[in-house]
């Protein structure tokens, strides 16, 4: 009996591992086996040309963010040049103005109203421009030749004009551009333009030779208008008396021609006890009762 049972227990646990073998055979088969790695596996490398071409994009990028650059560059110098021709404008404009139409800035006895513009006696025009060595301080060249343009620009045809500059070519005192007055044509306008751009400040200032010349030379000349930056100056370097160069300048005018002046420089605002500011003050009260500008 013994024996039996011994049996029994022996064959219900071979059908328990033929069941367990079983279950696995069936998992192995079921679930999907993963794929070992094989050499063929391995990452593939790129090949040479693919690395060339990676290269040569790089390149061709590089050399666009340099060109790029470049471009960047130009820009931002363009847009500084262009905010300095606009300040630069402006600054003109603004010094037109004072020329053109000047505010109130303590006018002389005798002078006319500064509001009002220039007032002439009548339409045949003489100017003196004053192109001595001191014209270069404070671009006061640049200030008489912007004016002076914007001046002719806005006389009609019916006005006649010449311009004398003082000092002249060495050992000339003076320069003239026609020696007579001519009728401010279009094409008169352009002479006298040019003639103005190329005026350069070097030398004296011997005023008492071009206004000795101005008022002998133009008979039919109903004003002269003076531009200068200082007193009157002798053929040897040395001031000349202003006060006797007023008187003489008056007696031989005899009210023919209205004497205007217009003083060039800072120092006609700050100070008027300068000698320049009474010569150009006392020039223009004594022949017409001129027009006395500064600036």
């Amino acid at each position: 009996m013994a024996k039996r049972e011994a049996n029994a227990i022996n064959i219900a646990f071979l059908d328990l591992l033929s069941g367990a073998l079983g279950a696995v055979i069936i998992l192995f088969v079921a679930v999907p086996k993963s794929k070992m790695p094989t050499p063929e596996d391995a990452p593939i490398k790129p090949k040479e040309e693919t690395v060339r071409a990676q290269e040569n994009k790089k390149a061709k990028y590089k050399a666009f963010e340099t060109k790029l650059d470049g471009y960047i560059d130009t820009m931002e110098l363009q847009e500084n040049m262009i905010a300095d021709l606009e300040n630069e404008n402006k600054l003109l404009k603004q010094e037109l103005e004072k020329v053109e139409k000047p505010s109130a800035r303590n006018p002389a006895s005798g002078a006319s109203d500064l509001d009002s513009g220039f007032k002439f006696k009548g339409k045949d025009i003489v100017l003196i421009i004053d192109v001595s060595g001191s014209m270069n301080a404070e671009d006061r060249i640049g200030q008489v030749k912007a004016g002076l343009k914007m001046l002719v620009t806005s006389m009609g045809a019916d006005f006649r004009v010449d311009i004398v500059n003082f000092p002249g070519k060495q050992p000339q005192p003076y320069d003239v551009l026609w020696g007579s007055l001519k009728q401010l044509t279009p094409e008169n306008k352009k002479i006298i333009y040019k003639h103005i751009s190329r005026l350069s400040p070097d030398g004296g200032t011997p005023t008492r030779q071009v206004l000795d010349y101005a008022i002998s030379q133009y008979s039919r000349a109903s004003d002269i208008i003076l531009l200068t930056d200082g007193a009157p100056t002798t053929q040897y370097g040395q001031y000349d008396n202003i006060y006797t160069l007023v008187s003489e300048t008056t007696k031989q005018n005899r009210g023919r021609v209205q004497i205007n002046t217009i003083g060039v420089g800072s120092s006609f605002l700050l100070d008027k006890t300068t000698n320049h500011y009474i010569f150009l003050e006392k020039l223009a009260r004594d022949n017409g009762n001129g027009f006395f500008y500064g600036f």
